[in-house]
């Protein structure tokens, strides 16, 4: 389960740094009109969010992981 976690989420980050990367394009163009602007802002502020998301997710399943492990290694000791 954590490897398939890690893997959408992956795929997931891979698709948010080309939105990010795209919405800082036309920012960074001065000929961007201030209404776009704000809606460029918005689609980066939920982008941003959504790899908080992602980045949480990830890490859940290793903690999750590392129990499990844990569990395994005290039935092999004790």
């Amino acid at each position: 389960m954590a490897v398939l976690a890690n893997s959408l989420a992956d795929d997931f980050n891979n698709i948010l740094t080309v939105i990010l990367g795209a919405s800082s394009l036309i920012d960074c163009d001065s000929k961007t009109p201030p209404e776009l602007l704000m809606c460029v802002s918005l689609i980066r502020a939920s982008a941003e969010h959504a790899a908080s998301l992602s980045n949480r997710l990830v890490q859940i399943c290793s903690i999750s992981k590392h129990r499990k492990n844990s569990k395994r290694l005290k039935k092999c000791i004790g």
